[in-house]
């Protein structure tokens, strides 16, 4: 009977004490672990979008300030565009065309910079992804250019999974 009894002694308290201790432990070493990987999704996707929204308005920024002639047609938030230039340097000419093209997936789109050298193209890049575009929202990513003032203004919004970013830039290009 006594063989009995110490098989069926249970935990002391002692053992239950550092068992307790040692969860203790590791529950919030878990818990900050599950915290951290849930923010940094988050976190990746508002920079991607930040990120995106950024190249699209340097890109677009950057060739608008060489423009020369501004073409935005009234329709379509202002896509496709056309921007132009001759260079100073070997009187070559430039052509500009940034258009909205659909990803492979989802209804949002991704900006196309297709790039003309004297009428021969010579790159075709997209300057940003996960574009929102609705043609009958000029809110979300459009463009349009005020001949009076000679003031180039778009706006890009990206959206990556609920992380959005919107950004709008004015341009006063060296139009002829």
């Amino acid at each position: 009977m006594k063989l009995m009894l110490r098989r069926q002694r249970g935990f002391t308290l002692v053992e239950v004490l550092v068992a307790l201790a040692i969860t203790g432990l590791i529950v919030p070493a878990a818990s900050g672990t599950v915290i951290q990987i849930l923010q940094s999704t988050h976190t990746t996707a508002h920079m991607l979008a930040l990120r995106q929204v950024q190249n699209a308005g340097f890109w677009m920024s950057r060739d608008s300030l060489q423009g020369q002639e501004v073409t935005v047609p009234g329709v379509n938030n202002g896509f496709p565009f056309t921007l132009e230039w001759i260079d100073w340097d070997d009187n070559d000419v430039h052509q500009v065309v940034y258009s909205l093209e659909d990803m492979t997936s989802g209804s949002l789109k991704e900006i196309q910079r297709q790039e003309k050298v004297n009428g021969s193209v010579v790159a075709t890049t997209v300057v940003g992804k996960y574009i929102e575009f609705d043609a009958d929202d000029s809110g979300v990513t459009s463009c349009a250019w005020d001949a009076s003032t000679k003031v180039f203004t778009f706006t890009i919004t990206v959206t990556v999974t609920e992380q959005s970013e919107t950004r709008e830039y004015k341009v006063w290009p060296r139009t002829s």
